[in-house]
């Protein structure tokens, strides 16, 4: 089980087990369109999926973390180093 790595107001990571049980046995693509902290996504794992979110620097941040994970990292690791240039 892969963990939200946000957390988010209204997170569903509690009610896993109640939104599981009304999930349809088998879908071909998960559609989540207000992802927020990603809890249901994330705990899926589905195989194919579209995330949404109506907040477009929510949205920014998961299109940097699918496309550049390593630029991603390399800036927050700046941030333990007060004397690193960003």
């Amino acid at each position: 089980m892969a963990e939200p790595i946000l957390k988010w107001a209204g997170g569903k990571r509690q009610l896993l087990d109640q939104l599981y049980a009304r999930f349809p046995a088998q879908f071909g693509r998960y559609h989540e369109p207000f992802v927020g902290g990603g809890a249901v996504f994330f705990d899926l794992e589905p195989a194919r999926a579209t995330v949404n979110d109506a907040n477009p620097r929510l949205v920014n941040f998961y299109e940097q973390v699918r496309d550049r994970p390593e630029e991603l990292i390399a800036r927050l690791a700046s941030f333990d180093d007060p004397e690193s240039d960003p």
